[in-house]
C-alpha cells in the first residue's frame, strides 16, 4: 500500500432477495452490498459493510456510524501517516482531528455546510452571469488555531470547498492539456491553473474507483464466458 488511498463506498451487486440488500441506483452493479473501503492502486486493503455493527467499542461517542466505521478501518492500517482522501460524504472537521488523533492525514471536498467549513471559506454559487464573471477564479483560505486542518473554497464552474490536513499551504498550480486547436488543424498544449488541493484530490481519489471498474469488467467477463 502506498503513502496516499482513498476512502469510498463499494457496491456488491447482489441480484437474490436479502433484507441486508440495499437499492442502489446511482452506480453501475445496481442493487447489493455497501461497504466503507480503503483502496489504492486497484487493490481494496481494508472494508467493512455497512449492515455489520462496527466491531469495536464507538471510538468516539459523538461520531456517526459512518465515522466510527472509517476510524475502525483506519485502525487496521499498517502504517502511520497514511494519506487518506474522501468525498463529501465523509469530509468532516471533527473526522479530520480524530484521523490526526489515529495518525493518519486526510484531505477531501467538504460540503459548505454542518460539516465545519469555516464561514469566511464559504462561497455562494453566483445568480447572473455578471456575479459569475467576477466570482470564478476566487480562492479562499482559513486555517485552524492548531494549524492542523486548512480550509479552502475556489469558484470553477461553482464553489468547490475543501478540508484538508494533508496541505501545509494552498497555491494555484499550472498544467497542460492537449486540445484540438480549429484555427491550427492539429493537437497543441493548453495551459490552466488549478489549486493544488483539487489537483492531489483528483489524482488520488480514484482508488475505489478502480476497483469497481475492475470487478465490473470481471464479471462482464465471466457472464460472456457462460
Amino acid at each position: 500500500m502506498g503513502p496516499d488511498v482513498s476512502l469510498d463506498e463499494q457496491d456488491c451487486g447482489f441480484q437474490g432477495r436479502s433484507h441486508l440488500k440495499d437499492k442502489i441506483k446511482y452506480k453501475k452493479e445496481g442493487d447489493g452490498f455497501l461497504a466503507d473501503c480503503i483502496c489504492d492502486s486497484g487493490y481494496t486493503w481494508t472494508f467493512h459493510f455497512r449492515h455489520d455493527p462496527t466491531p469495536m467499542p464507538l471510538t468516539q461517542k459523538h461520531a456517526s456510524d459512518l465515522h466510527n466505521r472509517c476510524l475502525y478501518l483506519i485502525k487496521r492500517l499498517k502504517f502511520q501517516w497514511t494519506r487518506i482522501y474522501m468525498d463529501n460524504l465523509f469530509t468532516s472537521r471533527r473526522f479530520l482531528q480524530w484521523g490526526y488523533e489515529e495518525k493518519v492525514l486526510m484531505a477531501g471536498v467538504a460540503r459548505a455546510t454542518a460539516r465545519g467549513v469555516p464561514d469566511c471559506v464559504v462561497q455562494v454559487e453566483a445568480k447572473s452571469k455578471a456575479d459569475l464573471e467576477k466570482a470564478v477564479g476566487c480562492v479562499k483560505v482559513a486555517r485552524t488555531a492548531d494549524f492542523k486542518i486548512i480550509a479552502a473554497s475556489v469558484y470553477d464552474a461553482k464553489p468547490v470547498h475543501f478540508l484538508s490536513s494533508i496541505h501545509t499551504k494552498v497555491h494555484m498550480i499550472t498544467k497542460t492539456r492537449t486540445v484540438w486547436s480549429t484555427e491550427n488543424k492539429c493537437r497543441q498544449e493548453l495551459g490552466f491553473e488549478r489549486l493544488n488541493t483539487a489537483d492531489d484530490y483528483n489524482n488520488n481519489m480514484n482508488g475505489v474507483a478502480a476497483v469497481n471498474s475492475y470487478l465490473l469488467y470481471k464479471r462482464q467477463c465471466e457472464l460472456r464466458k457462460v
